[in-house]
């Protein structure tokens, strides 16, 4: 019965702009499909996010969102989400442009936070806690659904196909199956100067753990490819960047090969940690209480100085936060991390 009812129960999630923000809403996407009746969920999301959606099998359609956005792209979104005739919205991003979307929409009750833009066009504003899991999973009492889980571990699946190509681009840059390796995500793209870790202190990162005789791969965007041979300039160990050449699953794939992920608080951390990878986070401006990676094994550098976290405000300290965490405490703890992988791996020491 549920499943036939769950026509009548569309709920239109917006806007999931980024891979973080897509493994936040895992388990709100849990919740609602495992409600009884299930919604049917019409997510939008860009098409890099759409990718991680679909494969997670909690999304029954994902509307692709351009960016940056045309006429053309919005008109054609604003009718796909119309037609879709959504019951209720739900607002994950704080912008006037997602409101304006679900009012255009047709939901007879559209849900978001109380914080951004256009809140007069929501009938339920909810407090707005800074992004995380708990966040989203805020909005399900006003859906209404019931929580079905906490964490994103778990719910992000690699398809095969996905992870073949994953092995295969590893396997030609002479990296063997199980082959242990550490997977360095150093930039933060669109957000320097709020989430950066300083360009040579990731250079001296690489030098380190490169020294400790550790296999490196450096994952990113094409925008990352001039910055990652800059950062592995002074390793001549087995350390390569793969950057603009990992689309989502791919990424996925090789995230979930690794033994250790190192990074800011961005998407790669999460999408690796939803697979179960332990991770070495820095913390700079966002908030470990709300967006720490889920699940065990996980290591949060955090400075705790008076004025983090601070979001996306200006820095006045030169980016002290992350710049005070030094190259020497990143490597001892992916050393720490790889030796607890081991012995629980093997512990025995055979």
């Amino acid at each position: 019965m549920g499943k036939a009812q769950a026509a009548d129960r569309t709920v239109l999630v917006l806007h999931m702009n980024a891979l973080g923000e897509a493994a936040f809403a895992l388990p709100l996407l849990h919740a609602l499909k495992h409600s009884d009746p299930p919604w049917r969920t019409v997510c939008v999301a860009r098409q890099d996010v759409a990718a991680l959606l679909q494969a997670s099998g909690l999304a029954d359609q994902v509307l692709l969102r351009q960016v940056p956005p045309g006429t053309r792209g919005s008109w054609a979104l604003s009718r796909a989400v119309r037609q879709a005739r959504p019951q209720v919205s739900l607002g994950l991003s704080t912008s006037a442009g997602n409101a304006l979307l679900a009012w255009y929409s047709g939901a007879g009750r559209r849900i978001g936070y109380n914080y951004g833009g256009a809140t007069w066009l929501l009938h339920v504003r909810v407090p707005f806690q800074g992004g995380g899991i708990e966040n989203y999973l805020s909005l399900l009492p006003h859906v209404p659904a019931s929580r079905t889980v906490s964490s994103y571990v778990g719910l992000l699946h690699v398809p095969p196909a996905a992870q073949a190509e994953a092995d295969d681009l590893l396997a030609r840059a002479g990296i063997s199956p199980g082959t242990p390796f550490v997977a360095l995500s150093p930039i933060s793209t669109g957000k320097q100067g709020v989430k950066a870790y300083p360009p040579e202190q990731w250079a001296q990162v690489c030098r380190l753990l490169v020294a400790r005789r550790r296999h490196l791969v450096l994952v990113g965007s094409h925008a990352d490819v001039a910055s990652h041979h800059a950062l592995l300039a002074g390793c001549p160990g087995p350390a390569i960047s793969v950057a603009g050449r990992t689309p989502t699953l791919v990424l996925a794939g090789l995230l979930a090969r690794a033994a250790c992920v190192v990074g800011i608080d961005t998407g790669p951390i999460h999408v690796a940690a939803a697979l179960k990878t332990p991770c070495v986070v820095l913390f700079g401006s966002s908030d470990p209480t709300r967006t720490a990676p889920s699940g065990e094994g996980h290591t949060i550098l955090y400075r705790g100085l008076d004025c983090q976290p601070c979001l996306d405000r200006p820095c006045d300290r030169d980016g002290a936060c992350l710049a005070e965490i030094t190259p020497e405490e990143i490597t001892d703890a992916v050393e720490a991390t790889l030796q607890t992988k081991a012995s629980d791996t093997n512990p025995r020491g055979a």
